[in-house]
């Protein structure tokens, strides 16, 4: 079975929990091994509460990496939230997802939700540019900064 193949069990998986049960959905033994969660579980836990409060309408992720934290913010979105992905193939962290995981990253999006994946460099300024046109000039509201 492909990963994408996987994505509409995902999907079915993930309807209707909130913040707590969708991480613990992604740390479990079935899905962990698609996502390779880095960040400490409570950690993420904490962050995905105030995604799930505040409903952003703008998520804009540098260094998706294996996905995880980009599921939990899809799900935990405005449901016509617009989901911009910057991950840099070959990255020093985290190394970047490779091209065939981009459509199972794409089933991430809501009915609604606008998913863009881009793999390039965050610090090149059409890559920017770029994204600013995802968000059609929107603030960005809601800033996470990982080390």
């Amino acid at each position: 079975m492909s990963l994408s193949e996987y994505a509409p069990l995902l999907a079915r998986e993930s309807e209707g929990l909130d913040a707590e049960q969708l991480v613990d959905l992604i740390y479990g033994a079935r899905w962990k091994r698609f996502f390779w969660i880095k960040q400490v579980k409570s950690e993420i836990l904490a962050l995905c509460k105030l995604v799930e409060q505040r409903k952003p309408r703008f998520v804009l992720e540098i260094g998706t990496a294996n996905g995880g934290s980009l599921f939990l913010f899809s799900k935990l979105a405005h449901p016509e939230a617009t989901i911009i992905s910057i991950d840099l193939p070959g990255g020093a962290f985290g190394g970047g997802y490779p091209a065939y995981k981009e459509a199972f990253y794409r089933s991430f999006a809501g009915k609604k939700q606008k998913m863009i994946l881009f793999r390039a460099d965050s610090h090149d300024p059409e890559t920017l540019q770029q994204a600013q046109r995802g968000f059609k000039w929107q603030s960005v509201r809601f800033f996470v900064y990982r080390w």
